[in-house]
């Protein structure tokens, strides 16, 4: 049976993200959107605390990194164990295909967690996700669903010296005067520097050229005396305005009741700290969701709304309806199940 979860998420305060050399938010088709390696990200690690809670088994390295990103590669911070590694070097000619099906059906019998997300590099073999969950896309005009955050900080030495006379030693203001007259100089010299860069797309000869670039070299070495920036500007940034609804889709395929319900219980810790992306400090990132749950039992067969779920991102907890409250309060057997990377290397033995 294949279960699909179709809804959105809605930003209740501005929501932040940053991508590797990605200046300010990502878009798709100029719309912003929350990747879905946030979304799974979250998900797995709520499944994880689960996981943890309802057994009372803490993690080692190994396991803690194996149900959190699905494994370790051996060039990571961790390496796999001896044994893998034999039995890596000693199954080359094995068939890996074979391989892979005999520890996917392992894994939906005793680890439920890496059946769904799937484990990759420094596993015993790498296992594909079940659960697909696309990008949150915003929906809206593009020009409304994007505003610009410009936070603000207060130099008291500055705005309230009578104040902060009595907080500081002696010697406070002595050194607040040097930094604050270094920050002057720096300031100059980097003016002093725009100029002259212009004045070397000006040069009339190679000499002049060089001696305006003498020039420059000295300035940088003055700048590199680094003051302390008493000011400490928080600089601004981009975010997907209050209000925006992020239309997400997801799909587990052939999943399992114990599957099910252990991703219900991922969505209850989600809707108790639903926050998402950077800033979290400035209260960013909450989100409210709101999803109609189907399923379908084979191809060709109808698809089925079984129920709905969502949270309110204030009210700290998780609703559903139906079959989708079924799930989530579905007592989960954990006798039958061992989330550990061992357990799972030694069931294929």
């Amino acid at each position: 049976m294949d279960i699909i979860i179709n809804g959105h998420l809605k930003t209740e305060t501005p929501l932040t993200y940053t991508a590797p050399n990605l200046e300010g938010l990502p878009t798709i088709g100029g719309q912003p959107y929350l990747p879905s390696s946030a979304i799974r990200g979250k998900l797995r690690r709520h499944m994880r605390d689960y996981i943890v809670d309802a057994t009372g088994k803490k993690l080692n390295f190994l396991d803690f990194y194996f149900l959190s990103v699905g494994g370790l590669n051996n060039e990571g911070k961790g390496k796999a164990s001896k044994e893998s590694k034999e039995e890596e070097e000693n199954s080359a000619g094995e068939n890996l295909e074979s391989q892979a099906i005999d520890y996917a059906m392992a894994a939906q019998k005793i680890n439920p967690l890496i059946s769904i997300f799937g484990c990759g590099p420094g596993s015993p073999v790498a296992i594909a996700s079940k659960l697909i969950v696309s990008h949150a896309i915003a929906v809206g005009d593009p020009l409304k669903v994007k505003c610009r955050i410009e936070p603000c900080r207060t130099d008291d030495a500055r705005v309230s010296p009578a104040e902060t006379y009595e907080l500081v030693s002696e010697d406070f203001f002595e050194e607040y005067h040097r930094q604050s007259t270094l920050q002057r100089r720096g300031s100059e010299l980097k003016k002093q520097k725009d100029d002259l860069h212009k004045r070397i797309k000006k040069a009339s000869s190679a000499e002049e050229a060089q001696a305006i670039r003498e020039e420059i070299k000295k300035i940088d070495e003055e700048l590199n005396k680094k003051p302390v920036s008493i000011s400490n500007p928080a600089l601004g940034y981009d975010a997907i305005a209050p209000g925006t609804n992020l239309a997400v889709f997801m799909r587990m395929q052939r999943a399992s009741d114990v599957e099910i319900a252990l991703l219900m219980k991922a969505f209850e810790r989600l809707a108790f700290n639903p926050v998402f992306g950077g800033r979290k400090a400035a209260g960013n990132g909450l989100v409210s969701g709101e999803f109609v749950v189907s399923t379908c039992e084979r191809p060709g067969q109808p698809i089925k709304n079984v129920g709905t779920f969502g949270w309110d991102a204030f009210s700290l907890s998780l609703t559903a309806t139906e079959k989708a409250k079924e799930w989530l309060e579905k007592p989960i057997d954990f006798g039958v199940l061992d989330f550990s990377y061992e357990a799972l290397r030694k069931a294929v033995k």
